[in-house]
């Protein structure tokens, strides 16, 4: 959105298709926490700034950060499990192939999000 090469309208589509699709396969999704900001905007919702994790949080505080998972595709991402003391997954992807992503304490890389929970059920 902020590159705009959607509109919010396409993001809010997209967030929709995706609750539903975990609904039909028996999941949930209680909320969905976006950041359009660009680099270097200073945005703090902006990772790997934890201001998305700090906003979940003081919506449901109940959110056990020692049971909690950040699963991205991105060195940012893992940059916010890290600083959060969160454990994480990578799905890698081409982009990424050549990242720093190993440097980081991966718990987990795997090719997609089904994956990813399959090896969940797995451990």
């Amino acid at each position: 959105v902020g590159k705009e090469l959607m509109t919010e309208g396409d993001l809010k589509a997209i967030h929709e298709k995706m609750v539903r699709e975990v609904k039909r396969a028996g999941g949930r999704i209680d909320k969905i926490y976006s950041c359009t900001a660009l680099e270097g905007s200073g945005d703090i919702r902006r990772k790997p700034s934890n201001g998305m994790i700090l906003q979940a949080i003081e919506d449901y505080p109940e959110i056990d950060l020692d049971r909690s998972w950040m699963v991205g595709d991105t060195v940012s991402d893992l940059e916010l499990a890290k600083r959060m003391g969160i454990k994480s997954a990578f799905v890698w992807t081409e982009p990424e192939a050549d990242s720093a992503w190993e440097s980081y304490p991966v718990c987990v890389a795997v090719p997609d999000l089904f994956a990813f929970v399959r090896w969940l059920r797995s451990n």
